[in-house]
């Protein structure tokens, strides 16, 4: 039973994701929520049951039917596991996740990636080092493993599995990856878009749990952007996604190397942040000034420590930002924006730079999302990138 890869029929899938995101339900809870015959229930319960990949519990009490202790159903967590992998310009995370989602193992590091040796060659190699040794720290025979699920910076052709990963990397702009990493391990690859993946995170187990209408902000090297409508993802395709950084903000701007002027990119990404310090530091008395090299650790320190120019670009940057989510808000209904950046400090500044902007800007009769913020956290990202996997093994979308 080579990867674990049994068949199952959409019920018996349906079921299983069900109790994945609401375990401990009992028989009636489980054929009411999913609108199942319950004589075919039993049956399909009993048999996951017998394959492992559920666990039935009695309950101490007896307010079940006709008296009885009711049996709750629960996923086998130890039934699979899945390969979590997360990479982007600084960082490098991977994780294995029990059938559950949860994380078991996980290591990561600060990895430049622009700087790796032969670039892509060298990022195939530091990932594959890493699943490597989170394999055998498990102790886990292979067969118990699914598949890898990867979260990436870009986009990846379905036919050659290839990733088209960051465009102003030299030798990053078409990768093979996904296809090296698959053929290594002899187990399958699912990759997704991080920005797609964390906002289906982020709804699924981060500060926008349950909100049906919400927008995730994805703010490190560059920018963009994810959106959930109506519970679902607004696109799930991972070919395909909202380009937030490539909204036109001032049509007389800088050019872009999509090919536009004024993408709102341009006005937000690290090198734009950095350049701005970098001019202004020594003139406008910045704790920056004198340094011949600035990055954003620098600046995430400096407003830390309420130096005014830093605090007053990267805030001037979540201006742009929140003219960027104005123009989504017309389209999109929004009760919530998660704000993901760099750092914790760097991501508070630019949602307070991004609540000033809707707060002046905003329709009087258009209610105002909530707006919530954090630094990068692998965490998420690994969950995100297990239930990347997941979901294209139950055959659904990744919210469903």
């Amino acid at each position: 039973m080579k990867n674990m890869m049994i068949e199952l029929n959409p019920k018996e899938k349906f079921i299983i994701n069900y109790l994945r995101f609401d375990p401990g339900k009992t028989t009636s809870e489980i054929v009411n929520a999913l609108s199942l015959k319950r004589a075919n229930s039993y049956n399909i319960l009993s048999k996951l049951h017998k394959q492992g990949f559920l666990v039935c519990r009695k309950t101490q009490t007896t307010n079940g039917e006709r008296g009885r202790n009711p049996e709750r159903w629960y996923i086998n967590s130890t039934y699979a596991y899945v390969i979590g992998v997360e990479f982007w310009n600084w960082w490098i995370a991977v994780g294995l996740l029990d059938f559950s989602g949860n994380i078991v193992i996980y290591k990561n590091t600060r990895c430049p990636i622009g700087s790796l040796t032969g670039n892509q060659d060298g990022l195939a190699s530091k990932i594959t080092d890493f699943i490597h040794d989170v394999i055998v720290e498990s102790g886990l025979d292979r067969e118990k493993i699914l598949g890898i699920g990867f979260v990436a910076p870009g986009v990846v052709d379905l036919t050659t599995k290839e990733g088209i990963f960051y465009s102003h990397q030299k030798g990053l702009y078409r990768s093979a990856l996904p296809r090296t990493v698959e053929n290594f391990f002899g187990l399958p690859v699912i990759f997704q878009h991080n920005q797609i993946t964390y906002a289906m995170a982020e709804y699924r187990f981060g500060g926008g749990r349950g909100i049906s209408n919400q927008l995730t902000i994805l703010w490190r090297s560059e920018i963009g952007a994810a959106a959930v409508q109506k519970d679902q993802l607004f696109f799930s395709d991972p070919t395909r996604h909202l380009k937030f950084g490539h909204m036109i903000i001032d049509f007389r701007g800088s050019p872009c190397r999509c090919g536009q002027r004024g993408c709102l990119g341009n006005y937000v990404s690290e090198s734009f942040i950095i350049s701005e310090i970098s001019r202004l530091a020594e003139s406008e008395g910045s704790i920056l000034g004198g340094y011949s090299e600035i990055n954003l650790d620098m600046v995430s320190e400096a407003i830390g420590k309420g130096d005014k120019l830093c605090i007053r670009v990267v805030f001037e940057a979540g201006n742009k930002v929140g003219v960027g989510v104005l123009n989504l808000m017309k389209l999109l209904d929004l009760e919530l924006i998660n704000v993901i950046g760099y750092t914790d400090d760097l991501a508070a500044t630019l949602s307070a730079g991004i609540r000033e902007t809707l707060d002046e800007m905003a329709p009087p009769n258009v209610q105002k999302p909530t707006i919530k913020h954090k630094g990068y956290d692998p965490f998420v990202g690994l969950r995100g990138a297990g239930e990347t996997f997941l979901a294209q093994f139950f055959n659904n979308s990744p919210l469903k």
